[in-house]
């Protein structure tokens, strides 16, 4: 009885070996297919992301905001924000991360005509909405303020509060 059962029970594992096969390469298109229409989905829930867009990177206001990050970048990276510089037609600059060239596409489509502008500063919030504009450098205390009044950022400031940090 044994024998009858093995070719059997061999063809049902092949067969559940194809389906899992299948399964995952569905899935993997699925997630390709999300993140193509939403090229921002690969960014959403890591990190806030201030975007300076500037079409140039002799810009004075570039020169006077870089200055201002220098000075209190740690309370920027404790709110979880990366910093992404869009400088001439491609050129981008980060900081925490330097991976930031894929984000190009995400944010032509977030912001339509945003590579027209001549200078522009956006606060991009972790579900991938664009809470604030600035067409001036802005301020760090200004930025981690309204990170702060948030609802995500309310919690964390208690969070980073009991734990001492910035």
């Amino acid at each position: 009885m044994s024998g009858l059962t093995s070719p059997f029970l061999s063809q049902i594992g092949g067969a559940l070996r194809w389906v899992t096969l299948l399964f995952v390469a569905l899935t993997a298109m699925s997630v390709a297919c999300a993140t193509e229409k939403d090229p921002w989905n690969a960014f959403r829930g890591e990190r806030r992301v201030v975007v300076v867009r500037a079409a140039s990177p002799e810009d004075p206001r570039l020169a006077e905001q870089r200055r201002t990050w220098q000075d209190h970048r740690a309370d920027l990276v404790a709110r979880d924000a990366a910093v992404v510089e869009w400088l001439g037609e491609d050129t981008v600059v980060s900081w925490p991360e330097r991976h930031a060239l894929s984000i190009l596409p995400a944010l032509r489509v977030l912001e339509p005509g945003l590579a027209d502008r001549p200078w522009v500063i956006l606060l991009v919030g972790r579900d991938g909405g664009v809470k604030a504009r600035w067409d001036r450098p802005v301020a760090v205390s200004e930025l981690t303020r309204l990170i702060d009044a948030m609802p995500m950022g309310r919690r964390e400031k208690v969070a980073r509060d009991a734990a001492g940090a910035p």
